[in-house]
């Protein structure tokens, strides 16, 4: 008898708890870390975008730190070339497989990159957990910022392995693409929505996207999951710009060593992509 009670009541406890995560609703109006307070947007006019509120943070720890944000109007036909950013950020793992972060950064005609970086919006003092993802317990935003922002961040104080590598994308495709992840950063500017670690990651919204304009990719993987290693996926596929083996290519570019060297460098971008 005992016992029934008490799988009864940890039945009630659990349905409360599903009801409870169940009827949460993401919102804009909430104390955000000052680096995430301010949502970017796209207007277009024509063939030209202007993006708002581009994040330039400059850093002198990771959590000291100055934040300013412009507006960057240029032509769709500028964008010529994207980057495929991956930024383990976990010793945990299982199976050898750990967390990683995943940025795109769009190469720009004039030498300039611009990132976006789906991530949890995060609230004054908070800290990323997988599980917390899984219950609503984040709304996500799509950073849009410079590199010596959203790579110097973690290459030269976080301290993590950073991978930049390009994508064999037709400039067509490359637009497309930008096009694309526009559109979902206006519909989060007008509505907030959630982050979730296994269906709206940063992971599985570059998937989205990407199958969004014909590239072809796995629907569903284990490694979008934990995608310390999903750079073998896009290699798979022929996606890596490059004519290396895969641990030659990772080796060649990885450039958290270059990022720390060029950390003054007038052009950061550059720097870091010149071995």
């Amino acid at each position: 008898m005992l016992y029934f009670e008490f799988s009864a009541v940890a039945v009630i406890l659990s349905a409360i708890a599903l009801i409870a995560i169940a009827i949460r609703v993401p919102s804009h109006d909430r104390k955000w870390s000052s680096d995430q307070e301010l949502l970017p947007s796209v207007s277009s006019y024509g063939e030209y975008v202007t993006v708002h509120n581009v994040r330039q943070a400059r850093y002198r720890g990771v959590d000291d730190y100055d934040v300013t944000h412009s507006h960057w109007t240029f032509s769709c036909s500028d964008v010529k070339k994207v980057w495929l950013g991956i930024e383990p950020f976990s010793k945990w793992s299982i199976f050898g497989l750990r967390p990683a972060h995943v940025f795109l950064s769009f190469q720009l005609e004039n030498g300039t990159y611009i990132v976006v970086s789906p991530e949890i919006r995060k609230k004054e003092g908070d800290m990323f957990s997988p599980w917390k993802g899984l219950v609503r317990g984040y709304e996500i935003m799509y950073v849009v910022a410079d590199e010596e922002d959203a790579v110097k961040l973690r290459t030269n104080h976080r301290k993590d392995t950073v991978r930049l590598y390009p994508l064999i994308l037709s400039a067509d495709k490359v637009q497309e693409l930008f096009k694309n992840m526009s559109e979902k950063i206006n519909a989060i500017h007008a509505s907030a929505a959630f982050f979730n670690t296994a269906l709206h990651s940063c992971t599985t919204s570059i998937v989205h996207h990407m199958r969004n304009v014909g590239i072809q990719l796995p629907q569903l993987h284990l490694l979008y999951l934990l995608p310390s290693t999903v750079d073998s996926i896009f290699y798979a596929h022929g996606l890596i710009d490059t004519k290396l083996d895969l641990q030659a290519a990772r080796d060649y570019f990885l450039v958290t060593d270059r990022a720390q060297r060029c950390s003054d460098a007038s052009d950061f971008s550059r720097c870091i992509r010149t071995t």
